[in-house]
């Protein structure tokens, strides 16, 4: 990784509910469209991009990550977590307490587009 650039991973949840082929509640479409909208924006030379979809968890990625963007369900409620399964585990929720103690910037994006 070119340590000039800031290094954003966009985390994706998996489609949550509603119709098939809609775009509501799709989040690996929503993240495909930001990171195609950060390519294409003045910033792109200062940004390396690294997109998960599906809540694909990839402790290497997170742990180089300058900005985590989450684009996920995140419901709380009885079954906190429930549908933002890739935040269902301690490990990986202690992993981001960590990472942002360290600085990593933290982004929840839920029904954004």
């Amino acid at each position: 990784m070119n340590s000039d650039k800031k290094h954003i991973v966009l985390l994706a949840g998996k489609k949550s509910h509603g119709p098939d082929d809609n775009g509501i509640h799709d989040y690996p479409a929503q993240a495909r469209l930001l990171h195609d909208c950060l390519l294409r924006s003045p910033l792109a030379e200062q940004i390396q991009i690294t997109r998960l979809e599906n809540d694909d968890w990839q402790a290497d990625v997170i742990d180089t990550a300058d900005c985590l963007v989450v684009i996920s369900d995140g419901r709380d409620g009885d079954l906190p977590y429930e549908e933002a399964s890739h935040l269902r585990n301690d490990e990986r929720k202690q992993q981001l307490k960590k990472r942002i103690a360290q600085g990593m910037g933290l982004v929840p994006v839920h029904f954004a587009t």
